[in-house]
């Protein structure tokens, strides 16, 4: 959780919102919350705040420019990006990438619901925008 709230201050911005439920897995969402506002006092410059799920997912749709980085656990992860890859034309587009303070992962992700696609298209434009995405993240460039 630390190291996660050290990222938006290296890549100029201030503001990183912490995506929450208060409807489902209460109890491993509270430990969650609990973990991001205690890591949040830490860094008091960025601004702390928090979304509900289903905010987060309309803002999304409506103004995608307003997040564009979000601290969520796995879950809403999941839920978020393949919400963010209908919005770009499906899960086969998406690139994927885990990056982390030292380490990062690139992959070409094939879900499930992609392997009915009879086409190499989507796989080959995810191949390509995922190494666009690493080179970027090689350079330092956003």
């Amino acid at each position: 959780m630390g190291q996660s709230t050290k990222r938006p201050l290296v890549d100029h911005r201030s503001r990183s919102p912490l995506v929450r439920s208060n409807r489902i897995r209460r109890l491993s969402d509270g430990l969650f919350l609990q973990s991001a506002r205690e890591a949040s006092a830490r860094y008091p410059l960025v601004a702390y705040d928090e979304l509900s799920l289903d905010t987060t997912v309309l803002q999304l749709v409506k103004n995608p420019g307003m997040l564009d980085v979000m601290v969520l656990p796995n879950l809403y992860g999941d839920i978020v990006s393949d919400l963010c890859a209908g919005l770009i034309g499906g899960l086969g587009l998406a690139p994927s990438g885990n990056i982390g303070v030292d380490r990062a992962i690139f992959e070409s992700v094939r879900h499930r619901e992609c392997l009915s696609i009879n086409t190499h298209a989507s796989s080959t434009t995810q191949s390509l925008l995922t190494c666009t995405t690493h080179t970027h993240a090689l350079s330092g460039s956003r």
